[in-house]
């Protein structure tokens, strides 16, 4: 399965690809993160008095889950169920692919020869798996909200897993990015 969708990502991996998701996952989330709409981010803090949301927190207990959601007001929970229903689905997706083609271009150029490290580039679907996970968790506990669901327990370790495999992305990005340059660097001198 993982050769499959390494080979997939490998066919679609040029430009292209990389500015049109890019754009779309920058537009996608600056504007539920940053325009006050009816369902974003902003509109949450404004019916909350600026609870905020679960998801860009980096860890969390289930009581401080079910403190936040307290805080949400019915308002603010209804506000949060449709944000994680209508664009929390798709953008996982689309920052994942974004990111793994990413990695494969920069990986390609950087270790042509080596197809386990250009592999690599499947990491940030692990931060995307994570994050639908989170995504499932919150939803639940927003529909129980008042009753107590066990999943809130595991919540917060889905986000602290969707946080450190971003961060392994992009070390990866920066890594490959680095290593291109100088390599680049070095074929100037031999010149």
């Amino acid at each position: 399965m993982f050769n499959h969708v390494y080979t997939k990502i490998s066919q679609i991996a040029n430009k292209r690809s990389i500015i049109i998701l890019l754009s779309l996952c920058l537009l996608l989330m600056t504007s539920i993160n940053t325009i006050n709409m009816p369902v974003s981010v902003p509109r949450i803090n404004e019916i909350s008095h600026g609870a905020g949301v679960l998801d860009v927190k980096l860890y969390y207990t289930s009581g401080e889950a079910y403190q936040l959601l307290e805080r949400l007001q019915p308002g603010g929970r209804l506000v949060y169920l449709k944000l994680l229903t209508l664009f929390d689905f798709i953008i996982p997706f689309l920052y994942s692919l974004c990111l793994a083609i990413i990695i494969n271009v920069i990986f390609g150029k950087a270790f042509p020869s080596i197809i386990w490290i250009q592999k690599l580039c499947l990491t940030p679907f692990l931060a995307g798996i994570f994050d639908y996970l989170e995504n499932v968790s919150i939803i639940r506990m927003l529909i129980k909200y008042p009753k107590f669901d066990a999943i809130s327990f595991f919540a917060g370790y889905f986000t602290l897993a969707k946080m450190l495999f971003g961060w392994v992305t992009l070390l990866l990005i920066l890594f490959g990015l680095i290593y291109v340059l100088r390599k680049r660097g070095n074929d100037i001198r031999m010149c």
